[in-house]
């Protein structure tokens, strides 16, 4: 008998399996749908709202923020134009200082000149009034000053001191030397003095001669020669030099 057995079960008809599960009705399941279904909608619409509002926040915050930075803005602004007004002031006062400064300068020189000039005047008077007889023909002033670029200006105080010395007559020559152009150049002020009334001289006790000469542009003056000559003579009587460099 337990040898048949294995026989009858390998020729039997095999039986199915089977499982057993729990009948839930349509409607049950419908209302669990219903149900996941609002709360997956209500979640939704949460998220959407805190999204709304996060976002309406960090909104607020940057216009907050450019509200500042704006405001700041303006007070640097108007910083910057009260520091740029005071340094317009600034400026304006160096610019005054500055030319005051060289006004100055320009008067202290003028005065240094006159006081040079009126020291030469009081020696020429104390000369004078010392009686001496000496008849010596002095050039007692000689100057040359550059008014513009080649033009040039000269002043020549010439003295008698003699009380009974003749009058003296005769003419004032200017040896310009002056360089450029790689040589050196002299010119003699004026070509002819017979043409030039400026450049004569007639005097008893004293003379001031002054004027003006220029020189071909590129050409600087290195010094000037003052020479007087007595009338009919060639050779000068006296002369006096004045170097500009």
């Amino acid at each position: 008998m337990s040898i048949l057995r294995p026989k009858r079960r390998k020729f039997s008809m095999a039986s199915r399996r089977m499982a057993v599960r729990t009948h839930i009705a349509w409607y049950w399941r419908g209302l669990f749908m219903s149900v996941a279904l609002g709360v997956g909608v209500a979640l939704a619409w949460w998220m959407y709202d805190v999204g709304g509002l996060l976002a309406g926040l960090d909104r607020g915050a940057s216009e907050q923020g450019l509200a500042q930075l704006r405001s700041r803005v303006k007070e640097l602004e108007k910083e910057n134009a009260q520091l740029q007004s005071a340094q317009v002031k600034i400026d304006r006062h160096s610019q005054i200082d500055a030319e005051s400064q060289r006004s100055l300068e320009r008067e202290i020189k003028a005065l240094q000149g006159e006081n040079a000039t009126l020291k030469e005047e009081l020696t020429f008077i104390r000369k004078m009034s010392s009686g001496d007889r000496s008849g010596a023909l002095n050039i007692q002033r000689f100057t040359i000053k550059e008014e513009v670029q080649g033009s040039y200006r000269f002043q020549l105080l010439l003295v008698q001191t003699g009380q009974k010395e003749p009058v003296f007559r005769g003419r004032l020559q200017l040896a310009v030397t002056a360089q450029g152009y790689g040589e050196t150049r002299e010119q003699l002020i004026p070509g002819d003095a017979a043409m030039d009334e400026k450049f004569k001289i007639n005097l008893k006790t004293y003379q001031s001669i002054d004027g003006s000469f220029k020189l071909a542009p590129g050409m600087v003056v290195k010094s000037v020669e003052a020479r007087i000559f007595a009338d009919g003579s060639l050779r000068p009587k006296l002369s006096k030099t004045v170097n500009l460099s």
